[in-house]
C-alpha cells in the first residue's frame, strides 16, 4: 500500500507538533485526545461529469487538544491527522493533517509577550477543480515575533507587534519568507466604546520570483468600537497601498463593519461586512480563504455575511447568509462573485443520540470565462454517546453542481459510518 504524505517538507509545524507532544505533563489544565476510523462510500468519489466511479474511501485518524495558562504563558494546540486509503483505487492514499499552535510567554507582564504560532491545513489547489483528495494540498504558515503593551495614560494604549512569517505550499509554487509590523494607538472615550489608529506594514519575498513578484504593502485605517446592553458594533475605514519589485503599485480603500445583537437569553444576530485590498499576502488559512491559482495579483475581497443562531437545551441552529467579491486589477483571472446560504441544525431525538441536519447553497459567477455555477450540499447525521469515551455517528450526504458549461456538472451522493474513540 503506497501512501503519499502530503506536508513533508513543512518541517515546522511536525516539529512544533513533536515538541508540544514531548512536553505534555499528565497534569496539564486540559488534554483530550482521541482516535476514530470512518467509512465512506461514494457513488462518484471524482465528482466527474460523465464518469462516475465508486469507491470505499477509509479513514484513519488521530486528533489532540491541549490549553494551558499559567501567570506568564498560554499553550494551545489543536491537531489532526488523518490516512485515506482507497479501496477501489480510484485516487491515490494519502495522509493530511491540520494543527492550529500557538505559544506566548510574558517577558514583561502585561508589557512585552513573545509568540509563536503555526497553522497548518489542507486546502483546495485550484477553485475551479473538484472538491476531492487530487485537489487538496498542505499549507503552513510559521509566525514568529514580539507583543509589546504601552498604557501611555488611563484612556491610551499603545500596542506595537511584529512577525517573521513563513508560508509554504506542498504541490504549488507560493512559499514565502515575510516581514510584518503593526502599529495600534487606542483612546478610550468612555468604559463602553474606544476609538483606535492603525498601521500595518508587510514585505514579502517568494523562493519563485519566476511565477511570483515580490512587493510591499502598507496599510493604515481609523477604527471605533462601542459596546451596548446585548450587544457590539464596530466600524473601521483605511487605505491600503502596495507597492512590487516590477515598479507596479496599486492602491485601494478598506471598509470594515460589524455589528451583534442578542435579542435575548437563547437568540443571537450578526453582520459583518470587510472590503480589503491585497496581493494575496494576509493568506488566512481555512476554508474561508480565497482560492485562486494565481496568487501574486492585486485584487478587492469584499465579504458581507449575515448569521442569526437559536441555542435552547436540547438544540441548536444556525443560519448564515454571504456574499462575496473577488475583484482582480489588470490581469487576466476571473473576477468571483458568490452568494450563498447555509443552515445547520441540531437537536436531541433520544437520550445521547443527536440529530444533525445541514444545507448548503452557492451560487459563483466567474467573469472572463461566462461561467456560472450553482452548488448544493445536503446532510442528515445521527451521532449517538454510547459510553463516555465511546461515540457512532452515520451520515447520507448528496453534493451536486449545476452550471452553464456541462463539463462541471456533477452529482455524488454519499454514505458514511464513524467509531470515537477519547483516549
Amino acid at each position: 500500500m503506497k501512501y503519499t504524505l502530503h506536508g513533508a517538507r513543512s518541517c515546522s509545524a511536525t516539529t512544533l507538533l513533536v515538541g508540544c507532544l514531548s512536553a505534555l505533563p499528565a497534569w496539564s489544565a486540559q488534554f483530550e485526545h482521541g482516535v476514530y476510523y470512518r467509512a465512506e462510500l461514494s457513488d462518484n468519489v471524482n465528482q466527474s461529469t460523465d464518469e462516475a466511479e465508486d469507491e470505499l474511501t477509509n479513514v484513519l485518524g488521530y486528533d489532540l487538544l491541549y490549553n494551558e495558562r499559567t501567570s506568564r504563558t498560554h499553550a494551545f494546540l489543536d491537531a489532526n491527522l488523518e490516512a485515506l486509503h482507497h479501496a477501489e483505487g480510484t485516487q491515490d492514499d494519502r495522509i493530511f493533517g491540520s494543527a492550529d499552535m500557538s505559544y506566548r510567554y510574558s517577558a514583561i507582564p502585561q508589557r512585552l509577550d513573545w509568540v509563536v504560532e503555526d497553522y497548518m491545513r489542507s486546502d483546495r489547489i485550484d477553485a475551479f477543480g473538484r472538491a476531492n483528495a487530487d485537489n487538496r494540498q498542505v499549507r503552513n504558515s510559521l509566525r514568529l515575533g514580539p507583543d509589546f503593551t504601552a498604557r501611555l495614560s488611563p484612556q491610551d494604549t499603545l500596542e506595537l507587534g511584529g512577525r517573521y512569517i513563513n508560508e509554504y505550499e506542498d504541490r504549488t509554487e507560493f512559499d514565502s519568507n515575510r516581514l510584518t509590523g503593526n502599529a495600534q494607538l487606542l483612546h478610550r472615550l468612555t468604559a463602553r466604546s474606544s476609538i483606535a489608529g492603525n498601521y500595518d506594514v508587510l514585505y514579502v519575498d517568494y523562493s519563485d520570483d519566476d511565477v511570483n513578484t515580490d512587493f510591499e504593502q502598507h496599510e493604515l485605517a481609523a477604527t471605533y468600537r462601542s459596546e451596548f446592553a446585548r450587544g457590539t458594533y464596530g466600524l473601521s475605514l483605511g487605505g491600503s497601498y502596495v507597492s512590487r519589485d516590477d515598479g507596479v503599485t496599486s492602491n485601494g480603500v478598506l471598509v470594515a463593519a460589524n455589528a451583534t445583537w442578542q435579542a435575548n437569553s437563547r437568540s443571537t444576530y450578526s453582520v459583518a461586512y470587510e472590503q480589503n485590498f491585497s496581493d494575496r499576502a494576509r493568506d488566512d488559512l481555512g476554508m474561508d480563504a480565497p482560492l485562486v491559482t494565481a496568487r501574486s495579483n492585486v485584487f478587492y475581497d469584499r465579504r458581507l455575511n449575515v448569521a442569526y443562531d437559536y441555542r435552547s437545551t436540547f438544540s441548536e441552529l444556525r443560519l448564515r447568509v454571504y456574499a462575496r467579491e473577488q475583484d482582480f486589477e489588470n490581469v487576466a483571472i476571473p473576477d468571483e462573485n458568490s452568494l450563498g446560504a447555509v443552515v445547520n441544525f441540531r437537536t436531541e431525538i433520544a437520550p445521547v443520540t443527536d440529530l444533525l441536519l445541514m444545507a448548503r447553497y452557492d451560487q459563483s459567477d466567474f467573469s472572463i470565462t461566462g461561467r456560472s455555477d450553482d452548488e448544493y450540499v445536503v446532510s442528515a447525521a445521527v451521532e449517538r454517546q454510547v459510553t463516555r469515551r465511546l461515540s457512532l455517528s452515520g451520515e447520507l450526504r448528496r453534493n451536486q453542481r449545476d452550471s452553464n458549461n456541462p463539463q462541471q456538472e456533477y452529482e455524488e451522493n454519499r454514505i458514511g459510518f464513524r467509531v470515537d474513540y477519547r483516549l
